[in-house]
């Protein structure tokens, strides 16, 4: 395979210096010699590597080297609008700081990392005290629902419209917003990632969003949300676009802190067809997770979720149809007289009741051992699971579990309830503080 190191084309790994330009130019030059029967391969050394987006192109691996560290700018005005997804809405957006966009045969490798420079978009959304910036500004006049779509942040990776993808091995750090975003892509690997320092807000680690046949396999995840999710779209916009999530796998990974491997809450265009097995969670919020609210339609469907080891994770089961009403319920606060930007409009919409509830059906879990250690200090639920009664999560079957926690929880709106060989052992009362999670 022909090789180009970004240093030959004038790359500094300076960590002070622009790259993006030496970087792009070698990106460049490797694509016009690439070709599917003779891919080529871009390397970056060890360095600090400054940088705004990058583009790769098909049939060519880039190699992030041992002590390679692709930086992000934190210079706004560098950063051009593209039209993307945010959060299940098409909109106007940074791109991401590496791009693979409309483009088949793309591998990304190595030990090196992907830093997004978190701090600095963090402070934009809620400050330096985490209690301010935009955050509290948009609390302060009734748009909460609006907030995260108007406070621009930058992704670290994102995959937007392509085939046969890798990303193997490097690790991700310090997401502006989302790590490692799956737009309307097909046939990706995402194997031994690493994403950890993710402490802002919206730092998820991987988002599979309207994808068809991906595979998450090892590594290990430590994020501020959730730490996998997959989504297909939110409320009008979502319905509009119409595209499937199917076919995912995942499997072998560690979940530290975050909220857990999450469906939802952006359903819109229907989730299906999905295996979680063989991992391990240490302190996570949840393990298992799915939700969305009314008005966001779609359905989700034939999920198998089995030999997961749940170690101090607060809510083993998790399902919530009635997910953070105050982001998911869109409405101008009385005597509203500003602007009303594209994005707003879509997200007002109100999406008729018959088209806006999201159908959960043919859920299986099994071989599920969740165990408390004696110095964790916090309070555990075997189940938090809650669905209206007009539209009940159809056909879950629950076997084979272990689970020792602190309370039972909560478990309603479930119709053709099958539980097989269920141990729980919960030792108090349940504490109604825990009915409610993650309304942020």
């Amino acid at each position: 395979m022909k090789t180009y190191n970004v240093k030959d084309f004038g790359a500094t790994g300076s960590g002070t210096l622009l790259d993006t330009e030496a970087i792009q130019q070698t990106i460049d030059k490797a694509a016009a010699q690439a070709s599917a029967e003779a891919p080529c391969k871009v390397t970056v050394p060890a360095g600090i590597y400054l940088i705004t987006p990058i583009y790769l192109k098909s049939y060519l691996e880039l190699e992030l080297q041992e002590g390679a560290i692709l930086r992000a700018s934190t210079d706004e005005s560098l950063y051009p609008l593209v039209r993307t997804r945010v959060a299940g809405i098409e909109m106007d957006w940074y791109p991401g700081l590496l791009n693979i966009e409309q483009e088949r045969q793309v591998t990304v490798s190595g030990r090196g990392v992907i830093d997004g420079q978190g701090p600095y978009w963090w402070r934009k959304y809620w400050g330096d005290d985490c209690q301010s910036g935009m955050r509290r500004e948009y609390d302060a006049k009734g748009l909460r629902w609006v907030c995260d779509y108007d406070c621009i942040r930058l992704r670290n990776v994102v995959v937007k419209d392509s085939e046969q993808i890798v990303l193997r091995d490097f690790t991700s750090s310090s997401s502006g917003f989302w790590n490692i975003h799956l737009l309307y892509s097909n046939k990706v690997l995402c194997e031994n990632l690493h994403i950890l320092e993710n402490r802002g807000p919206s730092t998820d680690g991987i988002d599979v969003d309207s994808c068809c046949e991906v595979t998450l396999r090892g590594g290990e995840i430590d994020c501020n949300d959730d730490c996998i999710s997959l989504k297909s779209g939110r409320d009008a916009d979502g319905l509009r676009v119409k595209r499937v999530c199917r076919q995912i796998l995942i499997e072998d990974c560690l979940i530290r802190r975050g909220c857990g491997v999450t469906i939802g809450s952006e359903t819109a265009g229907g989730i299906e067809d999905v295996e979680i097995r063989n991992l391990s969670f240490k302190g996570t919020d949840c393990g298992v997770r799915l939700k969305s609210a009314p008005g966001r339609g779609g359905f989700v469907r034939r999920i198998k979720i089995h030999d997961l080891n749940l170690e101090n994770v607060r809510y083993a089961v998790h399902f919530n149809l009635f997910w953070h009403p105050l982001y998911s319920s869109c409405s101008l606060p009385e005597g509203y007289t500003g602007s009303i930007p594209e994005h707003w409009e879509k997200l007002l919409i109100k999406v008729p009741k018959a088209e806006g509830e999201t159908k959960v059906s043919d859920l299986e879990i099994y071989n599920l051992k969740a165990t408390t250690t004696h110095d964790f200090k916090g309070r555990t639920r075997a189940f938090d699971i809650c669905a209206r009664q007009d539209n009940p999560i159809l056909r879950l079957s629950l076997r084979n579990a272990e689970l020792k926690v602190t309370e039972f929880g909560r478990l309603c709106g479930v119709e053709q309830l099958t539980l097989d060989n269920v141990e729980i052992a919960a030792c108090e009362p349940n504490d109604p503080r825990l009915d409610s999670y993650d309304n942020r």
